[in-house]
């Protein structure tokens, strides 16, 4: 795997995996219709880290519901669907009642995509400082590395806490982390940061 980074933008070449490809084919669709950014678990496993997920979550600028229903069709033609919605105004239903529709390739569940419109201001900061990955040539949009680690040490799970030291890790090595901004979001979410220095233990 290689990795180069800017401020605003990761270009990395690497062999791709089932997630991957997936990933990189719904944010096709994705990037017709909104303004979007893949945040959480799946980050890891983008740079490397073997584990498995069943879901990429993203977060969509709020829309209206013609919007919507161009993007529902679109993913019809493409052989997906939204597999716990009945329609295209079920599915913006659940969006505008903060319950994620669930995208998958026709016939399969995982790996599926959980779509959200931003619930609080972190929802919308994720959006704003979204950061431009080039995978093999093709593009997509996640949250900052930095707002990552944060939250996975905010939801706590050793799953997560193990996300959150590995991406650490990582961009550290590299040379590229704001370990500053780490904790001034930690501090925000009334969490301790202390778990990066057990992170540099490892």
């Amino acid at each position: 795997m290689k990795i180069d980074i800017s401020n605003d933008e990761i270009k990395l070449k690497k062999e791709t995996n089932i997630i991957d490809e997936f990933v990189i084919d719904i944010c096709k669709i994705l990037a017709k219709h909104f303004n979007y950014v893949i945040v959480s678990g799946y980050l890891s496993i983008l740079f490397g880290k073997i584990r498995g997920t069943e879901d990429i979550d993203v977060f969509i600028k709020k829309t209206d519901l013609q919007t919507f229903k161009k993007f529902y069709n679109e993913l019809k033609q493409k052989g997906y669907v939204i597999f716990n919605a009945r329609s295209d105004k079920d599915a913006y239903d659940m969006l505008t009642k903060k319950i994620a529709p669930r995208i998958a390739k026709k016939d399969e569940f995982i790996p599926n995509v959980e779509l959200q419109f931003p619930k609080d201001k972190w929802g919308l900061q994720s959006l704003k400082e979204k950061i431009r990955v080039e995978l093999n040539g093709d593009e997509f949009f996640i949250s900052s590395i930095e707002m990552n680690i944060a939250f996975k040490i905010y939801l706590g799970s050793r799953k997560d806490i193990d996300d959150a030291c590995y991406l650490y890790l990582l961009f550290k090595k590299l040379r590229h982390l704001n370990e500053k901004k780490i904790r001034e979001i930690c501090s925000q979410l009334d969490v301790s940061p202390n778990i990066l220095e057990m992170c540099k233990n490892e």
